[in-house]
């Protein structure tokens, strides 16, 4: 919870089957979002229920907020220092 951006740099060489660095920062970082915002994934699974009372709606409100984080993968990408060279990449192709 209380990694700064450059202790989440660490995770960016991460790599499990598919689930690679930027995968593994963004899932930190809802996680964060979510203890932060209601104290616990129950706490939102219950909030999405109110609605409907059903598991299937609490649910997918839970994965709502946790994709809810803006624009990830452009934030991630520049934070670890990739974006420059992603974007050079993509104007030589563009020539």
């Amino acid at each position: 919870m209380a990694a700064n951006e450059n202790e989440l740099i660490r995770f960016s060489r991460f790599v499990h089957r598919t689930f690679n660095g930027i995968d593994c920062i963004y899932f930190i970082k809802g996680l964060r979002n979510i203890y932060a915002s209601f104290g616990s994934m129950e706490d939102v699974i219950v909030q999405g229920m109110k609605a409907s009372g059903t598991i299937k709606e609490g649910l997918s409100y839970l994965r709502l907020v946790f994709f809810s984080l803006p624009h990830f993968f452009i934030l991630i990408i520049s934070m670890i220092g990739l974006w420059s060279d992603f974007t050079q990449k993509l104007n030589s192709r563009t020539k």
